[in-house]
């Protein structure tokens, strides 16, 4: 893993945005691996909700002025936030025009799983948080809204950072041989 420690306007800012649907690993990563690798990953915190609410590039200056060069010391800057895949209902593909406005030379770090498994995983979870929908209004819902249109998604990232700093990682994979899945992973970063 190599840092350049890319900067907007004088500030530090992610040189890798990991996008993660949520049922796709994404705490795992975030508590079990990326703690493993900090001493060349500085995980930030999450700017997902100036990101959402930013309309013009100006709107995002100085979202990272906290972080310290001293403290990162040449490690590889990542933000990682299943929000930044978008909301309950809807996918938020913008979000990569917004992410270019940050970091135009960022690699894009997509997490994804089968659409029937993550949507009855989803669904669980909507449940045991108090939703009320019965099942079929839950996807008519989703699809209504291109909840998990992963090409429509992947599509906006590669028309932003360009197909070779996009990359896909399937939840499948993490199940089926993690070793491989982090082998990937750690390639990638």
């Amino acid at each position: 893993m190599s840092s350049k420690n890319t900067e907007m306007k004088g500030n530090l800012v992610p040189e890798v945005f990991h996008i993660g649907y949520p049922r796709t690993g994404t705490t795992w990563l975030q508590k079990g691996l990326f703690p493993l690798l900090s001493e060349s990953v500085y995980v930030t915190k999450s700017r997902q909700w100036d990101m959402y609410h930013a309309a013009a590039v100006e709107d995002l200056e100085g979202i990272y002025s906290d972080l310290d060069s001293n403290e990162i010391s040449g490690r590889l800057v990542l933000e990682s936030e299943e929000g930044l895949s978008g909301g309950r209902y809807r996918d938020y593909p913008d979000n990569a025009k917004k992410i270019s406005w940050i970091n135009p030379s960022a690699r894009i770090l997509i997490c994804v799983r089968s659409q029937r498994d993550i949507i009855r995983s989803l669904y669980y979870l909507y449940i045991r948080k108090g939703g009320v929908l019965n099942f079929n209004s839950y996807v008519r819902k989703l699809l209504e809204n291109r909840k998990l249109d992963y090409w429509s998604l992947y599509s906006h990232y590669v028309n932003y950072f360009g197909k070779d700093n996009v990359h896909i990682l399937l939840f499948e994979e993490l199940a089926k041989d993690p070793d491989s899945y982090v082998k990937n992973l750690l390639s990638i970063l």
